[in-house]
């Protein structure tokens, strides 16, 4: 049975608060537990992607590693997402919605649908890009709390990452093709820099708040 967008939200929480009481003994439901939660991450549903993001950060309270392993996986897919939203952005920008002509029924729906391909195709990668930096946000706010904290390589790719998103506000080309995606990707960057900024001074000021202030 598929579970509405509401039914989701409910049932993540709950398993947050099952993953924190029950700790390492949850260990078991990782397994099942992980794909799942990346679909989630993906939803089109902001709600649904938030939960799934509190859901990372309460298996990252009970295990480290595995919330390791998740940013260091995560991290290395923003530059594909960013690379698909600002292509079919340019895509669906250059082809607008073609205007009624004498041709054949076929051809004006065969027409419609790539158009409609390509804007579906558009929002799952703003939503999967949305919905990791949701979770690494919340993560970077975790890992100085927990056992091993995160290697300062760890963090300097978060930076990284930040930058390239923060540099969609100057890509004039790609904010006029589309604003909507722009913002996606400009508020993606800015949610990562607050909860790498969470860290606290000893995380940040050595290595990272000049580029913190070359952000702007």
């Amino acid at each position: 049975k598929h579970l509405n967008r509401h039914q989701l939200q409910v049932a993540l929480i709950e398993i947050s608060h099952a993953i924190v009481a029950l700790g390492e003994a949850g260990a078991s439901t990782l397994e099942d537990l992980m794909p799942v939660l990346r679909d989630c991450l993906s939803h089109t549903d902001h709600g649904v992607r938030h939960e799934a993001a509190a859901v990372y950060a309460a298996i990252t309270q009970a295990f480290p590693s595995e919330g390791r392993v998740f940013v260091i996986v995560s991290l290395g897919s923003f530059a594909a997402n960013l690379d698909a939203i600002q292509n079919l952005s340019s895509r669906v920008a250059s082809n607008p919605s073609p205007t009624p002509t004498r041709t054949s029924r076929f051809r004006r729906n065969t027409e419609k649908n790539d158009g409609t391909s390509s804007v579906e195709e558009l929002m799952k990668h703003q939503a999967t890009l949305h919905g990791n930096a949701l979770a690494v946000s919340m993560l970077m706010h975790e890992f100085p709390h927990i056992f091993g904290g995160v290697a300062t390589a760890i963090v300097s790719k978060v930076f990284d990452v930040i930058s390239k998103l923060l540099q969609c506000q100057f890509n004039d080309a790609f904010v006029k093709s589309n604003p909507s995606a722009a913002c996606t990707c400009i508020r993606a960057g800015y949610c990562m820099l607050s909860g790498a900024l969470t860290m606290g001074i000893e995380a940040v000021v050595p290595d990272h708040v000049t580029t913190v202030f070359r952000f702007w």
